[in-house]
């Protein structure tokens, strides 16, 4: 009788949608929706499946989260027996009830309110259900940090891939920071989509500064004299770092993401040249061949500005002008 009864309701949402679908955010209800998740896993091949092969279990927490003006339902899909690991997430649209499934193996959101609880065990602050963002082209899981008045201290960013890569701080911009930094560190594989461009750049330091968030030193500067693009970069990045002026000739490398400041994942002091054994020579080098931009299954397109520069003032007017060419019937 329940069921009929749910049949019955939803067929008048669903008319009562046609006619306001424009102003209301929520028309799906939530338990509807979670009953089809669940008869979805339950069923995934039919009513007969003893074995249990491929069935799927919603993770416990479910919630609303919103992307290019709409509003979804999120949860993430365990296999049926699993605890902490997800094989991907389901958004589903809470109005018309169009749903999507992404396959990615992951950390469910319990696993990662624990260890963003972790990160900040000496305080005792206690997450919140997390929502999966999309940060510098890594899936990533973002929550706040709240006392035990409830009011929000920290914020919290993990990689849903990989949860033990977590960041806090006290502004979100601070946790995005020592985020990214942390992926920069990790030696993980980061997913940038269809095409990303990594640039190596070599001026003089023309205003540098420091700056200290959550016990963790970033560097701020500026290069030749260019105030439209300001590099960030991890005292982790270099030890030179600290020991850097204005007036110093550096090389820089990083990926160029079009958010403003520049998050700097190698750095070099040229004026430096310092001896260091072979062991380190060979740490160094495990180290430049981990980094983002060196990791083939990043698939980042390596550019040099000057390189780049020199190789077209080298080509004649006819050859500029059929590179021109083919690279807007590329663009068509």
């Amino acid at each position: 009788m329940s069921n009929i009864f749910s049949i019955f309701i939803n067929f008048f949402i669903d008319k009562f949608y046609i006619i306001y679908k424009k102003w209301i955010d929520i028309i799906q209800t939530e338990d509807y929706i979670k009953t089809q998740i669940k008869n979805y896993g339950e069923y995934v091949h039919g009513p007969w499946n003893f074995s249990g092969k491929d069935k799927l279990t919603m993770t416990e927490h479910i919630t609303t989260v919103y992307n290019d003006g709409n509003c979804y339902y999120y949860t993430g899909l365990s296999s049926a027996g699993a605890d902490d690991g997800t094989v991907g997430f389901i958004m589903v649209n809470t109005r018309d009830k169009s749903a999507t499934l992404y396959r990615m193996v992951g950390a469910t959101e319990d696993a990662a309110m624990r260890s963003a609880e972790g990160k900040v065990q000496n305080m005792g602050y206690k997450a919140t259900t997390p929502i999966p963002l999309n940060v510098s082209g890594i899936p990533t899981y973002f929550c706040t940090l709240k006392d035990s008045e409830g009011l929000v201290k920290q914020y919290a960013m993990l990689n849903i891939e990989d949860y033990s890569i977590v960041a806090s701080g006290n502004t979100i911009m601070e946790a995005k920071r020592a985020y990214i930094n942390a992926v920069n560190n990790s030696g993980s594989s980061v997913d940038f989509g269809a095409e990303a461009y990594g640039y190596s750049v070599t001026g003089i330091v023309t205003r540098i500064g420091s700056n200290i968030e959550n016990g963790n030193t970033y560097y701020y500067m500026i290069l030749d004299g260019d105030e439209t693009k300001l590099y960030l970069a991890s005292y982790m990045i270099s030890e030179e770092l600290p020991i850097t002026r204005e007036g110093d000739k550096v090389e820089v490398s990083y990926v160029d993401e079009s958010n403003g400041t520049i998050n700097i994942i190698t750095f070099d002091n040229i004026g430096f040249a310092q001896d260091i054994s072979e062991k380190q020579q060979q740490l160094n080098s495990e180290q430049e061949s981990n980094n983002i931009l060196n990791d083939p299954d990043n698939k980042i397109i390596e550019v040099n500005p000057e390189e780049n520069q020199e190789a077209w003032d080298n080509l004649s007017e006819k050859e500029k002008a059929k590179l021109i060419d083919s690279l807007l019937k590329e663009n068509e």
